[in-house]
């Protein structure tokens, strides 16, 4: 499609995004334990974007807010906003966002895009709306195959339940999404690739999910997919997950080439990135260096002098506080653990980091799977905040469940080289409890932990 980008395409989302950062800088606003914003918050916030959600209440959560939450996890996941640094989990504007406002209009645009293909997590998000552990990008990328064949303005009508099936192949996709999740929907709006007016979202009889009836492809849009038949939504979003080197194999071959010759060449943080974006935008208007700078360094730098407090609780009587530094790794944490409740290390685990048990917003053992690779994930990088609560569940047979809280950040560094244990509650819980009179287990501490933990005092850990 041979269009420009103008400012009017853009205007609204890069306005409601600075609405949004510039409230924290007037307000101190803490984010939940399950790093939310608080209902007023949310409602204060709704007021004061160009669309807000219509027939709100203040009793509301963030979830009845999807632009608020998809600003909130750009915002977070790309260092622009931070609340690590202070005991209260205060939110505050940060050096990058100042460095965001210095950019133009159309770079502000193309960052925000980037930095929601980059960062959100598509299960999380898309597929806990819909009811379901998994939500397919290969969903995403259908629909935007069919919003850059179409002749934007494009008007869509959602056709019968019944009737999914049978549309037209390449119009399926956004059918689906019609029917199936209009979150995804409300936030291509906020991206300004399609439009729908509030009163075409309803809940029709047969569901209990909200469904759009009718929207249509913006110009925008339909150069933005063209972008991103060579930047694929797939490649970006997991690239720093670790799947890229055999992921491209589920597609194509004529997709495949492209990422061989064009994507392979031209990764996220490299200067030919941008190029399929940049020839849709006026000449000279992306500023390629400092959205790399801050879309693709910063977010995964380390600070070297910080020091995290978790408390592991086993139950409410059993629980160790556990100090770790910026640069220790899940894995240091999880053995730490394994000392600290005197179990033994042979097993496989993972932190689940939204809380939830066997969902895919995880950081896995080394020995498990698929990545991330807890002992490739340092605790400083990963944007953790103060009162942010995660699971760990170590032996997948058993479930041995433990909550983690990360209750405070400051500056120092530990006086160890090794994570430290500064507090013990409670008897720590038999991993092999005997059964029928059988006499207790007598097995020593697992050699790897206590070769990692270097122990010269047991005093340390009492």
């Amino acid at each position: 499609m041979d269009y420009t980008i103008d400012e009017k395409d853009i205007a609204l989302t890069v306005q409601d995004f600075e609405t949004f950062c510039s409230y924290f800088t007037t307000k101190k606003v803490a984010l939940t334990p399950k790093c939310a914003l608080g209902k007023n918050d949310c409602f204060d916030l709704n007021s004061r974007m160009a669309r807000p959600v219509p027939n709100i209440k203040n009793t509301y959560l963030m979830q009845k807010y999807p632009t608020i939450s998809l600003y909130l996890t750009i915002a977070l996941k790309t260092g622009l906003l931070d609340s690590r640094d202070t005991q209260k989990a205060a939110i505050t504007t940060t050096e990058s966002y100042a460095e965001f406002q210095q950019m133009s209009i159309y770079s502000k645009y193309l960052f925000l895009f980037l930095a929601w293909m980059r960062y959100i997590d598509v299960d999380a998000q898309y597929g806990d709306f819909m009811n379901t552990r998994w939500f397919s990008t290969l969903l995403i990328e259908d629909t935007f195959e069919y919003i850059k064949k179409a002749q934007a303005p494009t008007i869509i009508n959602r056709v019968d339940r019944h009737s999914l099936y049978s549309v037209y192949v390449d119009e399926r996709p956004l059918q689906e999404l019609m029917h199936k999740c209009s979150l995804l929907l409300h936030h291509f709006r906020d991206l300004g690739l399609i439009e729908f007016d509030d009163e075409d979202v309803v809940i029709p009889e047969y569901s209990l999910r909200p469904v759009v009836n009718k929207l249509h492809i913006t110009k925008l849009g339909a150069v933005i997919s063209a972008a991103c038949y060579t930047r694929r939504f797939s490649w970006i979003n997991i690239l720093h997950k670790g799947y890229a080197d055999n992921y491209p194999d589920d597609y194509d071959e004529d997709v495949q080439e492209i990422y061989k010759n064009d994507f392979n060449q031209n990764l996220p943080g490299t200067s030919g990135f941008f190029k399929p974006f940049e020839e849709y935008f006026p000449e000279h208007a992306i500023d390629a260096d400092t959205i790399n700078h801050l879309l693709f360094q910063q977010s995964d730098s380390v600070p070297e002098d910080m020091i995290y407090e978790f408390r592991v609780s086993f139950a409410r009587d059993c629980y160790r506080v556990i100090q770790c530094g910026s640069n220790h790794t899940f894995d240091d944490l999880h053995l730490v653990i394994q000392h600290a409740f005197n179990f033994d290390n042979d097993h496989l685990y993972a932190f689940f980091m939204d809380g939830k048990r066997w969902s895919n917003n995880s950081i896995n053992s080394p020995y498990s799977d698929e990545p991330p690779f807890a002992d490739d994930v340092r605790i400083g990088g990963t944007y953790l905040r103060v009162k942010q609560k995660f699971l760990y569940l170590f032996d997948f047979g058993d479930e041995w469940l433990f909550n983690i809280t990360l209750q405070s950040v400051r500056v120092g560094e530990l006086a160890s080289p090794w994570p430290i244990i500064t507090e013990s509650v409670g008897k720590a819980p038999d991993q092999y409890p005997s059964y029928d009179g059988e006499e207790d287990w007598d097995d020593s501490d697992d050699e790897e932990i206590l070769n990692f933990i270097n122990i010269t005092q047991e005093d340390d850990y009492e």
